[in-house]
Parts: structure tokens; sequence; C-alpha cells
């Protein structure tokens, strides 16, 4: 995690290695739709998150998709070559008054 949160003091900087270590992402895409479902499970337990992403790219190496919020936008990216899912979070923090992004990554399979 990366930005600037001014509450932490006169601009104060971050840059966190946080993680979200055995959590689990599930997407759920046809190919040639322009959604997907996107399904969210913590390693603590606890019901999982179940979203609707929009496809803002579909290319023979790469399927990426945007889910919105009220403060925040994510990118998932799927790169089954590699067998990657590159995930980032733009969001104004925790009180709203910054500028950071999360960038996560995972091995993964993709199926038809």
């Amino acid at each position: 995690m990366i930005g600037v949160i001014p509450s932490l003091g006169e601009k104060s900087e971050i840059d966190d290695p946080d993680a979200m270590t055995g959590g689990q992402f599930t997407l759920i895409w046809n190919r040639g739709s322009d959604s997907a479902t996107l399904i969210t499970q913590g390693a603590g337990g606890g019901p999982p998150n179940t979203e609707t992403g929009v496809q803002v790219l579909e290319t023979v190496n790469q399927v990426s998709f945007v889910v919105r919020y009220e403060h925040a936008i994510w990118l998932y990216s799927l790169f089954p070559d590699v067998g990657r899912l590159l995930i980032t979070s733009h969001s104004p923090g925790i009180l709203l008054n910054g500028a950071v992004i999360k960038a996560l990554q995972a091995k993964c399979e993709m199926s038809e």
C-alpha cells in the first residue's frame, strides 16, 4: 500500500507491505461478456463478498475488470498464460482525505 494520508501528519507518505494472505478471489466470466461476477473471501472466514465487474480490456493475453465503489475503484486483471491475477485499488484512504493505492498479486488458474 502506498500513497499519502494527510491525517497522519503533514501529508504523511505511506509505503506499507500490506497483504491479504490466505484470501481467495473467484472471477466468473463468459468470454465475450462485458461483465464478470467477482467473489472475495477473506482468510478469517465470514460471508463472501460478491460484486459485478465491468470488463475494460480483453486481449489474447489479458482480461481486466473494474469494480466501482462510492470512494474507490478496484481493477482485476487476469493473465492466464502466466497464471497470474493482478489487483489494484485506488482510493482516498479510510478517512477519505488522502490518495492510496493497494497492489496485490496471486497465482491463478482459468478454466472453461
